[in-house]
C-alpha cells in the first residue's frame, strides 16, 4: 500500500511540459504504481509542479517588510543588522512561524536561510509546521552589535550544537555559513566554512552583492571574493554564494570548477545590479532563486520569477540578442536547490509538490504551458501544498500553522 496517489493528474514534467498520468508517493518520495490501494487517494484538475524552493532568504527579518524600499545603500549595515540586534527568542520564532506560513501559501517548499542568532529556535518552529529547509547562524566577529558578534570557540561549539540537533531531522538540515566576507575574520571564515565543507554541509555566504565589497576583498586581499575562498580552500559543490551579481569570468570558471552554486534575488537585486545568468548557464553553473527575505518585496517566489524574466530580457536586448535565458531555465531556477533530489515529479525523488489553480482568470486566455506559468502565476494561485509526502495546505487552508491565531499574534506583538 503507498501513502498517497493523485489520480490521472495534470503535472510539469522534467521539462516543464505539461503530461496526464498518476502520482505515487510513499515514505516522502515518488515512487512507480502498480496499481496497488493507497492511503489516500486525490483527484483533482489542478495542474501539479514542483515545490519552489527560496535559496536565500532571511527568515527572522519578517517584519522588516516595507522598511528598506527606496532606503539608500548599504541597507545591510544600517537597518538589517541593528534589527536583528534586536530581536529576542520569542520574536525569532514569531517570526520564523510567519515567515513559513507565508512560504506555504506562494507555493515555496523548501528553503535556504541566511542565518540566524537563534538557530535552534528557528529550528523547534519549523520542525512543527513541516517546512524543508536549511538553517545556520548569522556568524559575524566584525560588528558594533554584541547580540550578533561572535568569536571563532564560540561559532564552534554553536555550530556543533544545531548539528547535533537536527541529527535524524528529516525535514531541516544545518549550515555552517559566515555573514559576508567583509563582517568576519579570515581566522572566523576558515573555522566555519572548512569544518562545514569537512562534515559536508552547506557552507553559505552573501558574495558579489555589492561593488564596493568586492573592491573592499581586494584591496585587502589582493584578489576577487571568489578567488580569496579558492586560496583558503573553501569552495565546494554545497557551497552556496547569495546574490553572486559581479563576476570576472576567472571567478565563473571557478565556482564552475568546484560545482558551487549562484542564487539570484531579483527583486532585491534589482537596486543593485543585473546578473549575467545567461554566462553562467552556458558554463553549466547551478543558478537558483531566492527572495533575500520579506523585507526585499515578500516572499512570492512566483513575483521574484516574473520581474526575473523580465530583467534577462533586459540583458538580452542590451546585448542586441533574443532571450538569452528562457522559461524552462527560469522554472528551472525556481524549482532547483542544493538537494539535487528536490525539484522533479519523478520517481526516486523527494515528493514535494503544489498545484495550481487552473480555472483562473489569468489562465483562461490560453494553454497553461511553462510560459504563462512565468507570466502570469503569483503565490496566491497556489492552492496545495505537499512537503514530504504530506499535505501542510488544502485548499489555500494551512494544516499545520492555525493561520488565525498567528494573525492575531502578530498584530499584538508587532503593532
Amino acid at each position: 500500500m503507498i501513502d498517497l496517489l493523485i489520480k490521472d493528474a495534470k503535472y510539469l514534467d522534467e521539462k516543464f511540459n505539461v503530461q496526464r498520468g498518476d502520482i505515487a508517493i510513499h515514505k516522502g518520495y515518488y515512487v512507480e504504481y502498480g496499481g496497488e490501494e493507497a492511503k489516500c487517494t486525490v483527484t483533482s484538475d489542478r495542474l501539479w509542479m514542483p515545490g519552489l524552493s527560496d535559496n536565500h532568504i532571511h527568515i527572522s527579518q519578517q517584519f522588516l517588510q516595507g522598511k528598506l524600499l527606496f532606503e539608500k545603500p548599504i541597507v545591510w549595515k544600517r537597518i538589517n543588522v541593528p534589527f536583528e540586534a534586536s530581536l529576542d527568542e520569542e520574536m525569532v520564532k514569531l517570526s520564523t512561524l510567519a515567515a513559513a506560513a507565508n512560504m506555504i501559501k506562494n507555493g515555496v517548499t523548501s528553503f535556504v536561510d541566511s542565518g540566524c542568532p537563534k538557530a535552534i529556535s528557528m529550528a523547534e518552529v519549523l520542525t512543527e509546521v513541516k517546512v524543508r529547509g536549511s538553517i545556520g547562524y548569522q556568524t559575524t566577529d566584525m560588528t558594533p552589535f554584541e547580540t550578533l558578534r561572535t568569536n571563532v570557540k564560540e561559532a564552534v561549539e554553536r555550530n556543533d550544537e544545531l548539528a547535533e540537533s537536527l541529527k535524524g531531522n528529516e525535514l531541516i538540515n544545518p549550515i555552517f555559513g559566515v555573514t559576508n566576507l567583509v563582517a568576519s575574520t579570515r581566522e572566523l571564515q576558515e573555522a566555519v566554512l572548512l569544518e562545514g565543507k569537512k562534515r559536508g554541509f552547506i557552507t553559505s555566504c552573501h558574495m558579489n552583492e555589492y561593488e564596493s565589497e568586492i573592491l573592499t576583498v581586494i584591496e585587502k586581499e589582493g584578489v576577487r571574493p571568489f578567488e580569496y575562498l579558492d586560496s583558503m580552500g573553501a569552495l565546494h559543490d554545497k557551497f552556496v554564494g547569495a546574490h553572486g551579481l559581479f563576476l570576472s569570468e576567472n571567478e565563473k570558471n571557478l565556482i564552475k570548477s568546484y560545482n558551487s552554486k549562484i542564487v539570484h534575488c531579483p527583486y532585491s537585486n534589482s537596486a543593485k545590479g543585473i546578473p549575467e545568468t545567461d554566462s553562467l548557464l552556458s558554463r553549466n553553473i547551478s543558478v537558483f532563486l531566492g527572495t533575500d527575505g520579506a523585507g526585499h518585496g515578500g516572499l512570492d517566489l512566483f513575483a521574484e520569477v516574473r520581474l526575473f524574466s523580465a530583467m534577462v530580457q533586459l540583458l538580452a536586448k542590451a546585448k542586441g540578442d533574443y532571450a538569452l535565458v528562457n522559461s524552462e531555465d527560469i522554472l528551472r531556477m525556481a524549482v532547483g536547490t542544493v538537494d539535487e533530489k528536490l525539484g522533479k515529479i519523478k520517481v526516486g525523488y523527494k515528493a514535494d509538490l503544489i498545484s495550481l489553480d487552473v480555472d483562473d482568470l489569468r489562465y483562461l486566455s490560453g494553454d497553461i504551458c511553462k510560459n504563462t506559468i512565468v507570466e502570469v502565476t503569483n503565490g496566491s494561485m497556489v492552492k496545495d501544498s505537499i512537503i514530504n509526502g504530506e499535505f501542510v495546505m488544502k485548499d489555500r487552508e494551512l494544516l499545520t500553522i492555525d493561520e488565525e491565531r498567528l494573525k492575531n499574534t502578530v498584530r499584538s506583538s508587532c503593532h
